[in-house]
């Protein structure tokens, strides 16, 4: 059942297109028109719209906008039609004699247009489905895309876990969810479960998260305040790495000068030169998110015999 309002200035639109096209055409805003909403079945409902005038300001965008089941959606159909072809076809998030109302929308540099409302009662859409997500592994904040059909287009709608820990949902659209990784304690295989209203799908494959790992240290003895490189993989990028070399119980902070992907280069600490009168062996600890990894018998030189 459809039951079309319309507004008062599309009426007067259409009204004086019977003899003021001038006075249209004249105008920096453009008109447009929801002509329909058909095909409503119980995969979804197609909505047509049609642009009565272009307006003179530029067009950044445009698309449909629906509300209904106390939820609103937007989707921009810029990237999948022209405005010669307004029309799209919703196949997620309706709910099954739920009532809807929608309406086109044009955005320019300057304005935005909504069309005249439509009013529909939907037969619902199909359940979603999971076909794969990639990559298949990383360490903490890696993103992670996953295919399917039937997602939510509200990102919140889609709830995606790892493990038994929420993650953010970054963007959805019906065949795609963009998420990342959070940062998780754990190491290893782990599963991907996503939950849409009252359906919860786990992903066929397993996520594997890796740990941070420091292969070697350049160079392989330092004298205190000298400047090294730690060399390995899976750092995370940003301000989540702390490193320290632990000596005698303590652990004596490394200031980190700059970092890149798979080498975070530091500044030995000061403190060296308060408890060595010879060479120290110390374990240097690179703290990356909330995991961490062990590099052993690293050789701090006496700093007695450093050139000044």
């Amino acid at each position: 059942m459809k039951t079309p309002c319309f507004f008062l200035l599309l009426s007067v639109i259409l009204f004086c297109g019977c003899g003021k096209d001038d006075e249209i055409h004249s105008k920096d805003y453009p008109y447009i028109l929801l002509t329909d909403v058909r095909d409503i079945d119980s995969t979804g409902a197609t909505l047509v719209a049609k642009v009565i005038d272009y307006g003179k300001d530029k067009i950044t965008d445009y698309g449909f906008k629906w509300t209904g089941a106390r939820s609103e959606y937007t989707h921009s159909i810029k990237e999948e039609n022209s405005t010669d072809d307004f029309i799209f076809r919703i196949t997620s998030d309706l709910k099954k004699g739920t009532t809807y109302t929608c309406r086109a929308y044009i955005q320019t540099t300057k304005y935005l247009i909504l069309s005249n409302e439509i009013s529909f009662e939907s037969l619902g859409t199909r359940e979603f489905e999971i076909i794969d997500f990639y990559p298949k592994e990383g360490p903490d904040c890696t993103t992670v895309t996953m295919r399917g059909r039937y997602f939510s287009y509200k990102p919140s709608n889609n709830q995606v876990y790892i493990g038994d820990i929420k993650t953010n949902v970054i963007y959805s659209c019906p065949d795609s969810i963009v998420f990342q990784i959070p940062q998780y304690i754990y190491i290893g295989d782990v599963s991907i479960t996503v939950y849409l209203g009252t359906k919860k799908i786990i992903a066929p494959s397993k996520f594997n998260i890796l740990g941070p790992k420091i292969d070697s240290i350049s160079p392989h003895e330092c004298y205190p305040e000298d400047t090294i490189s730690i060399i390995g993989k899976n750092f995370i990028q940003g301000d989540n790495q702390f490193i320290c070399f632990n000596y005698l119980g303590a652990n004596l902070s490394a200031t980190i000068i700059d970092f890149e992907a798979n080498k975070i280069n530091i500044k030995v600490p000061h403190d060296f030169y308060f408890h060595a009168n010879s060479n120290i062996v110390t374990d240097v600890i690179l703290y990356s998110g909330i995991k961490s990894t062990i590099y052993k018998n690293y050789i701090i030189k006496n700093p007695q015999y450093k050139n000044p």
